[in-house]
């Protein structure tokens, strides 16, 4: 076959091939056709027509498919090629506003990937990341007074205790285990006097030697090395003791005693005149309550040696009354009594005292202002007591003054008065003489020699349960406390420095002026006062004044020179220095009455125990001891300030404005007994001292009797916690947040708390225990904590304590500032 046959072969579809294969009777070929005509389907059957039929059919089916994938392929081109078109327009168009290349435009591509990944992670992270404990959020204090704080604050807690449950444990348990000094009480008050007095000794026995003997150095000097020169003591004996009472007219338990040489008026007259010794009352100079400015005599119930009357009602085979009885006999017997004379003496005083105690009146009474000032005249007590020589006792007492029969003194009350003078006119000269000579020779005994103050060691030993006696150097300045203590005020101030001094004081009056704002702010919401009574409130609040230690006007050289003129002080003689230091008090009543100074309404309090409001004068008075570590730093944070020295601040100033105190008005002058708001004053806490009683004796914190007698004292530590931590969170206001090292974790109203519970921490003897419980107005501090804690909400909210914790404060009085 030609090349020209091959091709038409080839485009017929090889039906020739297909033609011949079939073997039917097929068109003949047209001789000299160059080439072969399709064979066309002839009309009629025949098997070679049908198959050509179908070749056609299958022919057109493969067209069609073959049409139709060619469409779909143009279609999906023209598809791609319109997507196409739209990037290659964006690309046109980002290439022109950026002028990047096409590979540039890849790589900013990628980079916003990236960035895009890591916004994500950087949000994720931020959404679970731990948040920064609050203790990390903010600075620590890095003062020297700020790690002496936390060094004094966590040594002495429990931190396995809850706070919520058992604060006391969790303030003080450490401490509370630590082993404690052999004394009956043992506290962190204790602790800072005990520093105090080491600090004086330090200021005494290193003055520069003093050659005037009219100074204040040379008489603190050489009264405690008096003190100190135990071998002139003990090779004087007993002598100066029984020299004494022989000039007094003698005593009956003892050899060589002439009855005619004793008269009980004149004794009892030299006693007060010139020992101080105070057989039956006491006297002293006060200011006027109607008139401040002026002083007035006051007749104060005294001559008992035990603890308080109640102990007289117990039997004498119980542990104290025996034991005191047996002091009596030893005591007796070494000053040279025979024995059965001592032991007659000892049973004979025991019951004598227990008639005494019949006619004193209960402490309650005692500081009732209004009760123990009943104002009577020498004349009416007179004829009322006229067993009691009270005219020639106060002639001889202040020779300077004019003592007669219109002469107005203050006593407990007529009672009292009467029951001494019906107890004096009915008592043989020899009782009396046993009684007024053991008042005396009790009085020196600490002064004497070891063997006598060994037997009264061992009388304290079941007394208070003390093991062993204070040491010699501690009970010197205890004595020089006493005789001097202004002097050592000055002595201790002249050793400050001023800057120290002055930033003190502005720290502390800072703190005061706080605390005032606050009781005058709770004072102005207090809808349970009387109108008339709110006002006299807020008048006294707003003229009280502060006194932080003694003032510089009293501890300069040339007043202290004359404040102690009349103290003469000899060397190495112990027993006559005493003597000297008791006369000069006497000379100093004396100076109280006749010529009265503002500053000896106060002078008393500056060298005292503890903070004090004084009400004839509407003055809180800080003692010098306060003014220092532990219990005070200027530089100390501000809630240990004021949850230590701050509290007792408040409790004063609480306390001006709550009865008794609140019975004086703001210049001092004791309200008249019938005017309405003294009648109204006790209805302002009688609310709440029922609620406090009726809280601590269902909570088992103490007794009924003892919840009684300590409401009041508890309602004014409740108002004044409360009006101390107000104080603290106005301060906190205006200071930069800042956390205790190593105490990172508390915040400040927590170591506010702690620092007030810490205050409180001491441990008793059982002796001491049962003493505090019959004389004291407080409870102890185991059990004042948790009574005060369930009354204050802001304790609760400090540690986050739930419902069910045991201080939660759930249930709180409405009456309490």
């Amino acid at each position: 076959m030609e090349k020209g046959e091959k091709d038409v072969s080839l485009v017929n579809g090889g039906r020739e091939k297909a033609e011949e294969a079939g073997g039917g009777g097929g068109g003949a070929e047209v001789p000299g056709t160059p080439e072969r005509q399709p064979c066309l389907p002839q009309g009629g059957g025949g098997g070679g027509g049908r198959a050509a039929q179908g070749l056609d059919e299958v022919d057109r089916r493969r067209k069609l498919s073959a049409s139709n994938s060619v469409a779909k392929n143009r279609a999906s081109f023209d598809k791609g090629a319109g997507g196409g078109r739209l990037g290659a327009r964006v690309e046109a168009r980002l290439r022109r506003r950026t002028g990047l290349s096409r590979f540039g435009l890849t790589v900013s591509a990628v980079i916003l990937a990236l960035l895009l990944v890591f916004l994500i992670v950087i949000v994720v992270l931020a959404c679970t990341w731990p948040q920064t404990p609050h203790e990390h959020m903010f600075p620590v204090c890095t003062r020297a007074a700020c790690l002496q704080a936390s060094a004094q604050i966590l040594p002495k807690m429990d931190s396995n205790a809850s706070p919520c449950d058992d604060f006391w444990k969790y303030a003080c348990g450490s401490w509370l285990r630590a082993p404690a000094p052999p004394r009956p009480l043992w506290s962190l008050a204790e602790e800072q006097r005990l520093r105090y007095r080491e600090h004086l000794r330090t200021l005494v026995t290193t003055l520069p030697y003093p050659m005037d003997p009219t100074t204040k150095e040379w008489k603190l000097q050489h009264l405690y090395e008096s003190c100190m020169r135990l071998d002139s003591i003990e090779t004087d004996g007993t002598r100066p003791l029984i020299k004494l009472i022989f000039e007094l007219g003698g005593w009956i338990v003892l050899p060589d005693f002439h009855p005619g040489a004793w008269n009980m008026e004149r004794t009892i007259v030299k006693l007060f005149e010139t020992q101080q010794i105070t057989p039956f009352f006491q006297i002293d100079v006060v200011p006027d309550p109607r008139n401040p400015s002026k002083n007035i005599v006051k007749i104060i119930p005294g001559g008992l040696d035990l603890p308080h009357k109640s102990f007289y009602s117990r039997t004498p085979d119980s542990p104290v009354p025996s034991a005191f009885m047996q002091f009596l006999r030893d005591i007796v017997a070494l000053l040279g009594a025979r024995s059965s004379d001592a032991k007659r003496f000892s049973t004979n005083m025991f019951y004598y005292q227990q008639r005494l105690a019949t006619a004193m009146p209960d402490n309650i009474d005692i500081e009732d202002p209004v009760a123990s000032s009943h104002r009577d005249t020498i004349g009416n007590l007179r004829e009322k007591a006229g067993s009691i020589p009270l005219m020639d006792i106060l002639q001889l007492v202040f020779p300077k003054a004019i003592i007669n029969n219109e002469t107005e003194v203050l006593v407990p009350s007529s009672k009292f008065m009467n029951t001494i003078s019906s107890i004096l006119s009915t008592t043989d000269r020899g009782p009396l003489n046993e009684y007024m000579m053991w008042v005396v020779a009790s009085s020196y005994i600490p002064y004497l020699n070891f063997e006598v103050r060994d037997i009264e060691m061992t009388y304290h030993r079941v007394l208070t349960g003390a093991q062993v006696p204070a040491e010699r150097w501690e009970t010197c300045i205890t004595t020089l406390e006493k005789y001097m203590g202004l002097a050592l005020a000055a002595l201790v101030e002249q050793s400050s420095h001023n800057a120290e001094r002055d930033a003190t004081i502005k720290q502390i009056n800072q703190m005061f002026d706080n605390i005032r704002d606050a009781v005058r702010s709770s004072l102005a919401k207090a809808y349970w006062f009387d109108k008339e009574l709110q006002e006299l409130a807020l008048q006294k609040i707003n003229t009280m004044s502060l006194q932080v230690g003694v003032s510089s006007s009293v501890v300069n050289d040339q007043y202290l020179k004359t404040f102690y003129n009349r103290l003469q002080i000899q060397r190495n003689d112990f027993f006559r220095n005493i003597r000297n230091a008791r006369e000069f008090q006497m000379s100093y009543l004396n100076k109280k009455l006749m010529e009265p100074q503002e500053e000896y309404k106060w002078i008393d309090a500056a060298v005292g125990k503890n903070v004090a409001y004084i009400p004839t004068a509407n003055k809180i008075v800080v003692p010098q001891w306060m003014l220092s570590p532990p219990l005070y730093n200027p530089q100390y944070p501000t809630s240990v300030q004021y949850g230590g020295l701050g509290v007792e601040i408040a409790y004063a100033v609480v306390s001006a404005v709550l009865p008794p105190n609140i019975l004086f008005d703001g210049e001092g002058v004791l309200l008249n007994e019938n005017s309405t708001v003294v009648n109204h004053s006790a209805t302002t806490v009688r609310r709440a001292k029922a609620f406090v009683v009726r809280d601590v004796v269902q909570n088992g914190i103490a007794s009924q009797d003892v919840a009684n007698k300590t409401a009041l004292t508890s309602v004014i530590h409740i108002a004044a916690l409360r009006q101390a931590h107000m104080a603290l969170s106005e301060a906190l206001s205006s200071m930069p947040h800042l956390h205790q090292p190593a105490m990172e974790s508390y915040e400040s109203e927590q170591l506010f708390f702690l620092t007030h519970a810490q205050s409180l921490c001491s441990k008793s003897t059982p002796q001491q225990m049962d003493i505090d419980l019959t004389t004291s107005q407080h409870l102890n501090g185991s059990q004042l904590l948790p009574a005060v804690l369930k009354q204050l909400q802001e304790f609760s909210h400090a540690f986050s304590c739930s419902p069910t914790s045991v201080h939660y404060a759930s249930n709180i009085s409405p009456d309490i500032l």
